[in-house]
């Protein structure tokens, strides 16, 4: 089946997800980050996806050479951009 799932951004965040995978978007929801992918569930075959989390001001040289996947803002005005790559 083809279905979108979510998972919340924490800082260095690790998932597995099925080989394919389509990563849509970055948003906040109620508060907090949040990624949408399109995956199929049937797909035995996984890959790591890693995701990086840095803020404004602070050292990005470990997003070079990740992709880049969107900016978002908390309620207290702080502004976070997210990097990810494939393990």
């Amino acid at each position: 089946m083809i279905t979108i799932y979510k998972y919340k951004i924490i800082p260095n965040l690790e998932i597995k997800l099925p080989k394919y995978a389509k990563i849509l978007t970055l948003q906040v929801q109620n508060g907090d980050p949040f990624v949408w992918v399109l995956l199929e569930t049937d797909q035995i075959r996984s890959e790591k996806y890693k995701f990086y989390t840095i803020g404004t001001g602070h050292d990005a040289e470990i997003t070079l050479e990740k992709e880049y996947l969107g900016t978002f803002q908390l309620l207290d005005g702080l502004v976070f951009h997210v990097f990810y790559e494939i393990l």
